[in-house]
């Protein structure tokens, strides 16, 4: 019953199933991209900053058009704008993949390629947030959603790991290739979903851009959801783009060494998204995302200063844990208490946090280069626990509600 119970969206509402597949392949996409870019950038370059400016490539597009493509969902067909989007994300890895198996590639050209991705994929997983809940009704929201995570955190483990053997065994190239195959997948099973009804947004959605900031800063509980995933946004998860920095220099364990550490945090946060996925009745879902999001600093910490990878990987599942729980329970609350005519506009100011991670890249980046990558990660993750205790301790909305 228990088992019947966790994936309870997936049974019941074949559109979401759909979705969630599309998801599975896009986030393996995603993954192994992610690390066969910071791989080819050291390879390239031999520097910890210019693979923390991968990141900074990747992230920057958030802040440019988080706002108005929230805007844009809220008056869209979701299911069009997700397919254009993977036709997108397709054509950047086949870009890639010609680019390096032509001997053309330079560092420039990985940071053109991530910002061009970087752009695709806002807009995809605020599409992707934005329709659950016009798939799957309330009851079972907070399932769907904890489901969506799984999905991408077990990619977490698959697409690293799967990385890690292509680039040893044929090159870096073949990683683009196997990405832009799955994001052809995912927009096959996109096209399979029948346009639901429009979850109480039919029409044209008044308003503009700015709607959403203004909805925050009026509901106290969206507000302290925004200011607790943007302290990790910055200081936290900018450790993954240095994680190839760990696997070559810190502890000399290879790009197959690299694929057990993320396969490590991947079990942590697909183990996580499962727990979560079981926390539809937890009453005090404010509280328990404050309690998590300052455990998730601290994992993350604990990694960086291991001395030896094998208790690195300890870390890294926390985080993975600690940190998949995090996002789940905040994106849930997030859903619940929004306005449905309002939805893609604040999910775009809740995704806008993104764009504050390539500023924390840039700087743990070059403090990697002049300190290191251990000590650069561990003191960030620590400024992160203070921070967010230090913010909860003046969010009463937030701690009282449960969505």
């Amino acid at each position: 019953m228990r088992s019947a119970a966790l994936f309870t969206a997936l049974r019941l509402y074949h559109g979401y199933r759909l979705l969630w597949l599309g998801t599975v392949a896009t986030q393996l996409g995603q993954w192994m991209q992610q690390i066969a870019l910071g791989w080819y950038m050291l390879q390239l370059t031999d520097s910890a900053f210019w693979v923390g400016m991968i990141g900074f490539a990747s992230g920057v597009p958030f802040l440019l058009i988080a706002l108005p493509a929230g805007a844009l969902i809220d008056r869209s067909d979701e299911r069009k704008a997700l397919i254009a989007s993977q036709w997108g994300s397709m054509l950047v890895a086949t870009g890639l993949a010609l680019l390096i198996l032509t001997g053309l590639a330079e560092p420039w050209h990985l940071l053109v390629a991530a910002a061009l991705n970087g752009t695709i994929m806002s807009i995809n997983q605020m599409i992707r947030q934005t329709f659950v809940p016009a798939l799957v009704p309330r009851e079972h929201l907070a399932n769907a959603v904890s489901l969506n995570s799984a999905a991408g955190n077990a990619m977490r483990i698959v697409g690293p790991s799967i990385a890690g053997i292509i680039i040893g065994l044929f090159g870096v190239a073949a990683c683009f290739i196997v990405q832009a195959a799955a994001v052809g997948s995912a927009l096959l099973a996109t096209a399979r979903i029948e346009r639901p009804q429009r979850d109480g947004r039919a029409g044209g959605v008044p308003g503009g851009i700015l709607d959403g900031l203004r909805e925050v800063r009026r509901h106290g509980a969206i507000a302290g959801l925004i200011v607790l995933t943007a302290i990790p946004a910055i200081f936290v998860f900018p450790y993954i783009t240095l994680m190839s920095v760990f696997a070559r220099d810190v502890w000399e364990i290879g790009a197959g060494g690299l694929g057990i550490l993320m396969a490590a945090s991947g079990t942590g946060a697909l183990s996580g998204a499962l727990v979560a996925a079981t926390m539809d009745r937890v009453r005090r879902k404010g509280l328990a995302v404050m309690a998590t999001t300052v455990v998730y600093c601290l994992a993350v910490a604990s990694f960086a200063a291991s001395p030896h990878p094998a208790l690195g990987m300890v870390g890294l599942f926390l985080a993975g844990f600690t940190g998949s729980i995090f996002g789940s329970l905040s994106n849930t609350l997030l859903l619940l208490l929004a306005d449905p005519r309002l939805r893609g506009r604040i999910m775009s100011v809740y995704m806008l946090t993104n764009g504050f991670t390539p500023f924390g890249a840039l700087a743990i980046g070059a403090a990697a280069e002049s300190l290191s990558a251990p000590k650069a990660v561990a003191f960030s993750c620590l400024i992160a626990a203070t921070l967010t205790a230090l913010a909860a301790t003046r969010m009463r909305q937030l701690r009282v509600t449960s969505g």
